[in-house]
């Protein structure tokens, strides 16, 4: 992954998520890489993931909604609730 830009529908998001998991892919964010928000989603959707040193990336998505990362809902492909 070099430059992954933020979503603007977070559910239409998961399914790609999804997709990369249920694939057993590995995902992998190069040094001069950029992932923002919904990027960083599919960016851990991966089986395993590395990020390079020098790589850039933000999650802000779900904090207007109140949501911490220990909160995410479970439907989430890369989240967990604190009840799983």
């Amino acid at each position: 992954m070099v430059n992954v830009p933020g979503s603007l529908d977070d559910d239409t998001n998961q399914d790609p998520g999804r997709a990369l998991r249920g694939a057993r892919l590995n995902t992998r964010i190069n040094s001069d890489g950029i992932m923002e928000s919904g990027g960083v989603d599919l960016f851990l959707a991966g089986i395993e993931f590395r990020q390079a040193s020098g790589a850039v990336t933000g999650r802000l998505a779900g904090l207007e909604a109140g949501y911490t990362p220990p909160s995410y809902p479970a439907k989430s492909p890369t989240g967990t609730s604190p009840s799983s």
